[in-house]
């Protein structure tokens, strides 16, 4: 948890004054996390489950109960750009499948996420103008939503090289080229 804490408190000083930022943790760290997020003040506004049933199904799991559900930690400073019309996606448990290779929404990161639910997050937690930062981009599925969603730019952070190259390939770009001292 101090590598979380370091990371968090780098990128405190990187956001705007109005933000939203989503947080995914796995449910074994989901109390130590949320203790972390208050103990640093962020404003915590929701606790959203992602619910994944596919690749629970036949595991082999004896000692307990098997995983379909992720936490994502949701904080705020701003009210989010809810659709005047109700839907259930104002709902603080989602049901997304988890991306996988035989899936249009392919798995090309090992912790992927579902496309449909960055969509979301994006916009609900953003504006048109305004700029999405992923730290650890992964295979690039908030890009790819950035793209979807249409009126938002978007940073993507992501130190491993074989996983740059898949955002590359996955949004057809190249990336950044520079070395900053420091």
């Amino acid at each position: 948890l101090e590598w979380v804490e370091l990371w968090l408190e780098a990128l405190r000083p990187k956001l705007a004054k109005d933000y939203h930022f989503f947080l995914f943790c796995a449910p074994s760290y989901m109390a130590r996390i949320e203790d972390l997020l208050v103990d640093h003040e962020w404003p915590i506004k929701s606790r959203v489950i992602w619910a994944h049933r596919n690749l629970s199904m036949g595991r082999d799991v004896t000692d307990k109960f098997i995983s379909s559900w992720q936490p994502v930690f949701h904080c705020g400073t701003h009210p989010l750009n809810w659709h005047p019309d109700w839907s259930e996606e104002r709902l603080d448990v989602q049901t997304h499948a988890t991306p996988q290779s035989n899936f249009n929404d392919k798995k090309l990161h090992p912790m992927a996420k579902p496309l449909k639910l960055i969509e979301l997050f994006i916009r609900v937690g953003s504006k048109p103008g305004d700029i999405v930062l992923d730290p650890f981009a992964g295979g690039g599925v908030t890009g790819e939503a950035c793209s979807t969603v249409r009126q938002r730019r978007c940073l993507l952070i992501e130190k491993e090289e074989e996983f740059v190259a898949t955002t590359e390939r996955r949004l057809g770009i190249s990336r950044v080229r520079e070395e900053v001292d420091g």
